[in-house]
């Protein structure tokens, strides 16, 4: 179609993700996007819409990387599919290799979401003490606050309660302890004056329910879709002791921090740690295509081999499309891309722009409670009020609403915190002048 001439569409047929659908239509005008350039989406009605929050997190190069997109279009040339069950392809192992040069994780399991991800590390994690005759030690821990997806695994160890109600009962034996959240610790601690506590409640639960229970611990190295919340430092070492000590495997949910996001192949890295289990997705394969992966250590992995009492050891799970070549080799240029422009700088000088803009902004609104964040991945949190302008929405939304009139895109999550975070591909002037966009409509709101 022509960009401009609007085309009229029965916008009730496409039933979309986490949306009111009559809201969508009314209130938020039925977008229906058509086309894109760098960071920017066009709608069916010929308007231009700048993306600050790379799509839903994973469309970190923006949206004409073309060395991408040739690499997509010459694999459907030569092999769009190939069964990853019982056989293997060419960019399957080739990015599994590459995965292993630049994270140091020998094993990938290619899965398509970061909800199959999460739900493979988890169901990985039970088989591995499986396999060793630990029939019982089933148990999951993960962090109130926490996102890791929408599949009923992965949901169980989420710990946004709004978005857990309405599909209990969940998988038995899972288990949350508190956020570590220093700007509302749990214990009432100070902030930087405290004994982690909030770490050490691993080792309490482990006590009270007894560690042949539970196989694994699952955390976002920060917190995303909680607030983007940062755990103190020291936090994922005292964790990964008390793993140690009790033989249960740390899975780090890297599906949004992972592939550079704040700056390091691995968010987890900057805290000395290594997960036994990873899982990356979002921005894996820069947008382009659905892919996610589970890294695993070799360990792991030669829990998986032989017989067990008449029981074969392979990891018994799989999914139609894991390791499907299209987002394999999209996966392997956007890793390219990001080497050969030397991008992870690039991010660290974008924090710097992106962190004085949220500073300024937190400085000159009143309703501004805290800024939090690293790398490209931010949040500015406000007061717990609920909005004058429409009952219906909170703050947040209120404020996504009023940026879409205005031409730029931020997605509303859960609570009080609007997440700001935008493409590898910005220049520092343009988010500079992005961020100041985003100044004028919280003083608007306010």
């Amino acid at each position: 179609m022509n960009i401009g001439q609007e085309e009229k569409y029965n916008l009730h047929s496409s039933w979309l993700s986490w949306t009111d659908m009559d809201s969508f239509i009314n209130d938020w005008g039925g977008t229906v996007f058509v086309d894109s350039y760098d960071n920017t989406l066009i709608d069916n009605k010929g308007k231009h819409y700048l993306d600050l929050s790379s799509g839903l997190w994973n469309v970190c190069l923006g949206y004409s990387n073309q060395s991408i997109i040739a690499s997509i279009q010459k694999q459907f040339e030569v092999l769009p599919f190939a069964s990853n069950a019982c056989f293997s392809n060419e960019p399957a192992i080739k990015l599994a290799t590459k995965l292993y040069e630049i994270t140091g994780y020998e094993h990938s399991f290619f899965t398509s979401s970061g909800s199959e991800a999460v739900d493979t590390a988890l169901k990985m994690s039970r088989q591995y003490y499986y396999n060793q005759g630990y029939k019982f030690k089933t148990g999951f821990v993960s962090l109130e606050k926490a996102y890791h997806g929408s599949t009923f695994g992965a949901l169980s160890v989420c710990g946004i309660e709004e978005d857990k109600k309405a599909f209990g009962p969940l998988l038995e034996d899972s288990f949350q302890i508190p956020a570590p959240d220093c700007d509302f610790c749990p214990f009432k601690k100070e902030k930087g004056s405290c004994n982690l506590e909030c770490a050490y409640a691993l080792e309490d639960l482990v006590y009270e329910i007894g560690t042949e229970r539970i196989c694994s611990f699952i955390a976002e190295p920060i917190l995303g879709s909680g607030g983007v919340i940062i755990p103190p430092s020291g936090y994922f070492k005292t964790i990964k002791r008390i793993c140690e000590k009790n033989d249960i495997l740390f899975i780090s949910d890297e599906i949004a921090t992972g592939m550079g996001r704040v700056g390091e192949w691995l968010a987890l890295k900057k805290s000395e740690v290594k997960a036994d289990l990873v899982c990356m997705g979002k921005g894996l394969t820069g947008g382009y295509a659905p892919l996610s992966v589970v890294l695993s250590t070799s360990a792991i992995y030669e829990g998986f081999k032989g017989i067990n009492q008449n029981d074969k050891k392979f990891f018994n799970h799989g999914f139609t499309s894991s390791g499907n070549p299209i987002g394999c080799v999209a996966a392997l240029k956007t890793i390219e891309y990001i080497e050969q422009n030397d991008v992870l700088t690039h991010i660290k000088q974008l924090e710097k722009e992106i962190e004085e803009s949220l500073q300024k902004i937190s400085s000159e609104n009143s309703h501004v409670k805290r800024i939090t964040g690293e790398g490209l991945m931010w949040g500015i949190w406000f007061e717990d009020r609920p909005s004058k302008m429409n009952p219906n929405f909170n703050l947040v939304e209120i404020i996504c609403y009023v940026a879409k009139r205005l031409n730029i895109l931020l997605f509303p999550t859960n609570g009080n915190c609007l997440i700001i975070i935008p493409s590898f591909s910005f220049e520092p002037t343009e988010l500079k002048l992005a961020l100041e966009k985003i100044n004028r409509i919280l003083r608007m709101v306010e």
